[in-house]
């Protein structure tokens, strides 16, 4: 447990899940991964993943690291003071290692939430499993990361309206794609933006081929974008429903410390693509 440990707390590693299964032609292997495989499109992925099986899942969010057993009880103990930092005999010890084991259990059962979202999104378990209350729980996170893409038929307002309440609150940064997810209306979005963190620092979001969003979208983003913000992507491509009046919002809304920003708006009325936030920002003055 103690490589799991490291493993969830250094946030420069990512966590995959692999297992077997029993099959008429004998054991599949199966990969529930961050991100994607080389040259592995989005719906290759969720086509890779919808058979993992939940239940090894549900275990997994239930899990707590110090349940975990060693073949000698003294590495345990070993393993535990690792984990608290210092000597857990004393009560201080044992207080930081209760609070690092907290943290800990609350990365670990986040990550697999975000790790399982898609499937128990597509399998309409998104509830049962109380993911959003899980990820929500994790107060330390300060990054996620998660695609929706070409989800049509799971990713609908209903299903945002969950994901907007499972939104960390002390994310710095937040990455989101829902290209293809064309169920998704004005009011997915609206929730999604009321529940911003504050802090936030960078955001990117992907509506690409999102076709009943309308400027309603734009506006409703532009009112909640926190002022915090340094780095801002949004893409809205092939939305038909969206029109340059409404991109001007972000000029009432534009967050005072921005610095970078990047945007795909072709298909819509504004249809141009942004590099940089100078190209942008001329736009805006048109």
């Amino acid at each position: 447990d103690y490589e799991l440990y490291a493993a969830i707390t250094d946030s420069a590693k990512d966590l995959d899940l692999v297992t077997a299964t029993h099959s008429a032609n004998g054991h599949v292997a199966m990969m529930l991964s961050k991100n994607f495989l080389p040259q592995e499109s989005a719906v290759a992925k969720s086509v890779r993943e919808r058979n993992f099986p939940i239940s090894f899942l549900l275990r997994g969010l239930h899990v707590r690291l110090e349940d975990g057993e060693a073949t000698v009880t003294e590495d345990k103990f070993k393993i535990l003071k690792a984990i608290a930092g210092t000597d857990i005999d004393s009560s201080k010890g044992h207080m930081l290692l209760e609070q690092n084991l907290k943290l800990a259990n609350d990365t670990l059962h986040s990550t697999l939430a975000v790790l399982a979202w898609p499937q128990a999104m597509q399998r309409g378990l998104l509830g049962d499993m109380n993911l959003a209350e899980i990820l929500a729980a994790d107060v330390g996170r300060e990054r996620l990361e998660l695609s929706l893409a070409h989800f049509e038929a799971s990713c609908t307002d209903s299903a945002m309206k969950i994901l907007a309440s499972g939104l960390p609150p002390n994310l710095q940064e937040l990455r989101l794609s829902f290209e293809g997810c064309n169920k998704i209306t004005d009011n997915g979005v609206s929730s999604l933006m009321r529940h911003l963190s504050p802090k936030l620092k960078l955001l990117y979001l992907d509506f690409i081929g999102c076709t009943l969003l309308t400027d309603a979208s734009i506006i409703s983003l532009a009112k909640h974008l926190p002022a915090s913000l340094h780095e801002l992507q949004l893409h809205f491509a092939g939305c038909e429903g969206i029109h340059a009046g409404a991109v001007q919002h972000l000029k009432e809304h534009w967050p005072p410390a921005l610095q970078q920003f990047r945007g795909s708006f072709k298909g819509t009325g504004v249809n141009r693509n942004f590099r940089h936030l100078q190209e942008f920002q001329a736009f805006l003055k048109e």
